[in-house]
C-alpha cells in the first residue's frame, strides 16, 4: 500500500515537472527587446521584427497570467512615443491578449483620427463593460469619420448600453452619422432598440427612411434568431 502511494506521489510530481517545463512563462527580456524594435517600426520595413513579439503573444495567450503580463508591457509601449506603425501592430496583439485593463489606454486613442481605427480594432475583440463605457464616452468628443467608426464598433459589439446615445444620433444633422446610428441599432437588437426604431422609422425622411426600415427588419431577424418570435413579430 505504501509503495503504491509513493508511486502515485512520484508520478504526480513527475507530471507537474513536465507541465512546468512545458510552460516556462514569459521571457521578459525577450519581450522588452521585441517591443523596442516595434516602437521604432515604420510601414514598409521588413516585417521580421514583428515575429518575436507575435510568438510571445501567441504563447502567452494560452495562460491568463502570462497574457496579463504581456498586455501590461504592450500598453506601456502603446502609451510611449512609438511610431504609428508600431502602435498599429501592438493593437493587433491586444486583439489577442487584451482585457478591460486596456480600456483607458485604447480609449485615449479615439480622439485622434490617426489612431482611432487601430484602437477600435483591438477594442471590438475585448469583452466587458469598461470597453463599452469608453466607446460610448468617445461619442461625446469625436466627429466625422472617427465618430462613425465608434458607432459601428458599438453596433458590432451589440452594446445595449449604447442604445440611448445612438438613438439621439439618429436625428443628427450629419446624414452619414444618422444612417450609421440606425444601422448600429439594428445590429444590437433588443427591447430598447425596438422602442427606439419604432418611432424613428416614422419620423425620419428621405434616404434615412429606407435605412430605418432596414434596421427595423434586421432587428426583427436578430430577435427571431434569439428565440423571441413574439418580440420579432
Amino acid at each position: 500500500m505504501k509503495s503504491r502511494t509513493r508511486l502515485i506521489v512520484f508520478l504526480t510530481l513527475l507530471i507537474l515537472s513536465f507541465v512546468s517545463l512545458a510552460r516556462a512563462g514569459v521571457d521578459q527580456q525577450k519581450l522588452e527587446k521585441a517591443l523596442v524594435k516595434i516602437a521604432s517600426y515604420e510601414y514598409g520595413q521588413p516585417r521580421e521584427v514583428m515575429t518575436d513579439l507575435a510568438d510571445i503573444v501567441r504563447d502567452a495567450s494560452a495562460n491568463p497570467e502570462d497574457a496579463k503580463l504581456v498586455e501590461k508591457s504592450l500598453l506601456k509601449t502603446l502609451s510611449s512615443k512609438a511610431t504609428l506603425a508600431g502602435k498599429d501592430y501592438i493593437c493587433r496583439q491586444l486583439f489577442i491578449v487584451g482585457s478591460q485593463e486596456s480600456a483607458l489606454v485604447l480609449g485615449s486613442m479615439l480622439d485622434d483620427e490617426k489612431t482611432a481605427d487601430m484602437a477600435r480594432y483591438a477594442m471590438e475583440a475585448i469583452g466587458g463593460d469598461a470597453i463599452d463605457e469608453v466607446l460610448i464616452d468617445g461619442l461625446k468628443n469625436t466627429s466625422g469619420k472617427v465618430k462613425i467608426g465608434i458607432i459601428n464598433s458599438l453596433g458590432n459589439r451589440q452594446t445595449s448600453k449604447a442604445v440611448t446615445a445612438l438613438n439621439r444620433l439618429v436625428y443628427d444633422n450629419d446624414l452619414e452619422i444618422a444612417s450609421c446610428a440606425l444601422s448600429a441599432l439594428g445590429r444590437i437588437a433588443d427591447g430598447q432598440v425596438v422602442k427606439a426604431l419604432g418611432p424613428a422609422k416614422e419620423k425620419v425622411t428621405g434616404k434615412l427612411k429606407t435605412v430605418a426600415l432596414d434596421a427595423y427588419l434586421q432587428c426583427a431577424d436578430r430577435l427571431l434568431a434569439q428565440g423571441k418570435p413574439a418580440d420579432a413579430l
